[in-house]
């Protein structure tokens, strides 16, 4: 504080009308700061929440993936005709989501997922 007082008088004494210019600007420059400073803080917290939400969806998946392979553990152990049978039905859907969903890019230009997770349950 005491070298923007100094600095103000220095400036007053040798070009006062630089000094009343730099008095006049100083309190926009100084909102300017202030308003971009909210708007940086406002964007660090959504980058927060979708870190947040990126770190839930990795942990189903997860979960989801270990759970997948102790079904296929246990199929392959004690239904082993079962298990080919359901990686056939798979495999088959897989090929036909990736069908319906490349027509849906080719017509309409997006990938409706609310049709992946119908189908997938």
């Amino acid at each position: 504080m005491a070298t923007f007082i100094g600095g103000l008088i220095v400036g007053l004494l040798n070009c006062w009308q630089i000094a009343l210019l730099t008095l006049a600007t100083g309190p926009l420059i100084v909102a300017a700061g202030g308003i971009s400073n909210i708007f940086l803080h406002r964007l660090a917290e959504n980058i927060q929440d979708a870190y947040a939400e990126a770190a839930s969806i990795a942990e189903q998946v997860a979960t989801f993936i270990q759970s997948a392979k102790l079904s296929y553990l246990f199929l392959s152990i004690h239904q082993p005709k079962l298990l080919s049978d359901t990686l056939l039905m798979a495999g088959v859907s897989l090929i036909l989501i990736v069908l319906f969903q490349t027509a849906a890019i080719l017509q309409f230009g997006f990938v409706d997922y609310t049709f992946i997770l119908v189908w997938c349950n």
